[in-house]
């Protein structure tokens, strides 16, 4: 590993002769590899882009009470009202500690007045 790492060290004068006497083709091939990935990353940039908006326009019209834009019943099954209830009582579930789950088990308080 150390003996391949060793040739990729270059001088000042060693990487400019390099990269003046470099074909026009392996030019090409680097600038076309790094338009493509230029390519790839703003589609995907503009799909998370738009996919984030279209759910953040979704939920201000389900809060703003438009039953027309987004309903429980429009979503699969798979995310039943029951679904959503269990998910978030987990999530606070795993917020608490040992001791706070016990204490809310046996109704006893968890903070004092």
């Amino acid at each position: 590993m150390k003996n391949m790492m060793s040739n990729f060290k270059f001088s000042p004068r060693e990487l400019a002769y390099n990269v003046e006497n470099e074909s026009s083709q392996h030019k090409l091939r680097i600038f076309g590899g790094a338009f493509a990935l230029a390519i790839v990353a703003g589609g995907l940039q503009a799909y998370y882009d738009d996919m984030s908006f279209r759910a953040t326009q979704a939920q201000i019209h389900y809060l703003g009470g438009d039953s027309e834009y987004a309903t429980p019943e429009m979503l699969p099954e798979k995310y039943s009202d029951d679904m959503w209830i269990l998910k978030n009582s987990l999530a606070i579930l795993e917020q608490k500690s040992i001791r706070d789950l016990k204490y809310l088990e046996e109704g006893w308080p968890t903070q004092k007045i």
